[in-house]
């Protein structure tokens, strides 16, 4: 497995949803289509793989409702090897305010000895799991080959560490790949009309029974 290792907690006493991001081999969802939920418990064990070219940006965006205080991430492993942290960024998508995180990788010009060195050890004693050599650390500094798998998760998070429950999130290559959330008004939109649905069927099932 791609340990990425991102952790996102806010300086604000740790409180905060901490995903850690990772990667394996093939075999998930596109990742530029790609959204799921936390659990019940707001933890989150999720993959896509990338697909067209090389995954050069890695973010994580989640609505700030259910991040429990916002994001903050860190990589060691990624930036051991290059790449670089950008800063966090809130925005609106759909309508919904949503937290970002994201780390890039470092361009020909920019990536040091060090780099390559760090990869290379991080290769040999923290391995990605991958049973071929397509998917390891000395593979990723340049970005995240195709074919390769960007995961995340929250597994070892204290339970104040975890987002709410049901919150929906993007882990995407790019910024521009990245999924609307469903628009607050649109959802309760849904729900009032699912209400007048069942009451007009239950006043319909009571004219025929009085009839």
């Amino acid at each position: 497995m791609l340990a990425l290792a991102v952790n996102i907690a806010r300086a604000d006493g740790g409180g905060d949803g901490q995903p850690k991001l990772g990667g394996s081999g093939p075999g998930s969802p596109n990742c530029n289509s790609f959204q799921a939920s936390t659990d019940a418990n707001g933890a989150i064990n999720a993959d896509c793989t990338v697909t067209g070219s090389t995954a050069t940006t890695i973010i994580f965006a989640a609505p700030d409702a259910g991040t429990n205080g916002g994001l903050t991430c860190s990589a060691q492993q990624l930036v051991a090897i290059g790449w670089t942290q950008n800063a966090n960024v809130q925005t609106t998508i759909n309508g919904v305010v949503t937290d970002q995180c994201s780390f890039t990788a470092p361009t020909l010009s920019t990536v040091t000895l060090k780099d390559i060195a760090n990869a290379a050890w991080e290769s040999i004693f923290t391995p990605t799991g991958n049973s071929s050599c397509s998917c390891n650390w000395a593979n990723f500094i340049f970005g995240i080959p195709v074919g390769c798998d960007i995961t995340v998760t929250t597994a070892g998070d204290l339970p104040n560490q975890l987002f709410a429950p049901n919150t929906q999130f993007d882990v995407a290559p790019t910024l521009g790949t990245l999924i609307p959330f469903p628009e607050p008004g649109t959802l309760w939109l849904v729900l009032f009309g699912m209400a007048g649905l069942a009451y007009t069927q239950r006043r319909k099932l009571f004219a025929r029974t009085t009839a």
